[in-house]
């Protein structure tokens, strides 16, 4: 018996070494395999990061850039259709990067992978902003019927509505915005420690960001409206890298 569990825990960690690594990227209308030297780098970094799991890599084609601006540069997802791990990177402004800011990239997109793309809870917050909306609405009925202010109810029902909305565009909707803000500075900072604690190169780390950063703001000096929303992130999570 315990010859035999012994066997099925080789067989299981062969079969597991036969599939870890990169799988082959199908080359369809957005991107295409990536050259072998991006394919090297990102096996070593994998390493690195005792990453284990099969994962895609490929590189966009102008259509892919079309559709998702991040694929100018760095970019990490689930495959929707294989639900594999999924790297997408640009040569173009890959290779203007150093050795050290290439890896730190490539091993904040692992870092991910091990721990989640999104910070957890970030799917609750719309639900549970619905839940306090709602409940106030209820709390606002209950007060105003017997404050017996409006006498008929749908009324009543009507002004706690209004008033919900109102408190939604004033504070609400900000609150849920810097929560949201909030979880992924954390989740970023996280990551961006592990990554750290293995390659053992903060300056390298802060340096990366930093490129990042100055990608974005020339996007947005540009005039492209896609960057607004995420100009100085970058630099700030390379600012926060300092105190750690």
């Amino acid at each position: 018996m315990i010859k035999y569990l012994y066997t099925m825990m080789m067989l299981l960690c062969i079969s597991r070494c036969l599939v870890a690594g990169p799988v082959e990227y199908i080359e369809d209308a957005y991107a295409m395999p990536a050259p072998q030297d991006i394919v090297e780098q990102v096996e070593r970094v994998a390493q690195l990061m005792d990453f284990t799991e099969p994962y895609e890599l490929g590189v966009p084609k102008k259509a892919g850039i079309d559709i998702n601006p991040w694929n100018r540069y760095i970019a990490h997802c689930i495959n929707p259709q294989t639900q594999r791990p999924f790297l997408l990177i640009n040569p173009a402004w890959f290779n203007q990067l150093d050795q050290g800011e290439r890896t730190f990239l490539i091993a904040r997109c692992f870092g991910g992978f091990k721990e989640s793309i999104a910070p957890g809870g970030v799917k609750a917050i719309p639900y549970l902003h619905m839940l306090v909306a709602f409940l106030m609405i209820i709390l606002l009925f209950i007060l105003l019927n017997r404050a017996q202010i409006i006498k008929q109810r749908w009324l009543t029902v009507l002004v706690a509505y209004i008033i919900v909305s109102l408190c939604n565009l004033m504070f609400l909707n900000d609150a849920q915005t810097r929560l949201i803000s909030y979880l992924g500075r954390c989740h970023d900072t996280m990551i961006h420690k592990m990554v750290i604690e293995r390659t053992g190169d903060k300056d390298t780390a802060m340096r990366a960001l930093m490129r990042l950063d100055q990608a974005i703001k020339q996007e947005v000096a540009q005039g492209d409206p896609f960057w607004q929303p995420f100009v100085d992130i970058f630099e700030k999570r390379a600012q926060g890298l300092k105190s750690t």
